[in-house]
């Protein structure tokens, strides 16, 4: 909508969601306002911005998106311990390598269980597939306790 004065009515009348009076809001601000609530944008952008920054509202936010995604709750979440493949203890609501993931299938979108962030990323990279991960528990058993043969270091 371009920033030509309208009243509310007319906005109504033409189907409008927003309409611009030219005149300040009771904050100061020269913008269109929603014809619902009579707000200007900005003072409803800045009053989203705040409740959105509420601590409360995050956790609502991401108990919701938890309990959407993968059927668990916050506090089932908030009650994981270890990681349950290398037993590391898990950092709640961290970004690191020891903050908790909720693994889950990706075909079957089921939920597995709750694991350290660097074990979830090792199964995507093994493509969640059991026979990968198999090999590659074979493979570091097979050299496990043997030398990096000499040829292969530092053109020796």
């Amino acid at each position: 909508m371009n920033k030509e004065t309208i009243t509310i009515s007319e906005a109504t009348e033409k189907g409008y969601k927003r309409y611009f009076t030219g005149k300040p809001c009771f904050q100061g601000h020269i913008e269109e306002r929603y014809v619902v609530s009579r707000q200007c944008i900005e003072c409803q952008r800045l009053r989203t911005l705040k409740y959105s920054q509420k601590e409360e509202t995050k956790e609502k936010a991401r108990n919701a998106r938890l309990q959407k995604c993968y059927g668990v709750t916050l506090e089932k979440l908030n009650n994981a311990t270890v990681c349950e493949i290398c037993s590391v203890a898990l950092v709640i609501g961290g970004t690191g390598p020891d903050s908790v993931c909720v693994d889950h299938d990706h075909v079957t979108n089921k939920t597995r269980g709750f694991l350290c962030n660097h074990c979830n990323r090792a199964l995507g990279l093994f493509k969640d597939d059991s026979d990968i991960v198999a090999k590659a528990k074979a493979y570091l058993d097979k050299y496990a306790d043997k030398e990096i043969p000499k040829e292969w270091l530092n053109g020796s």
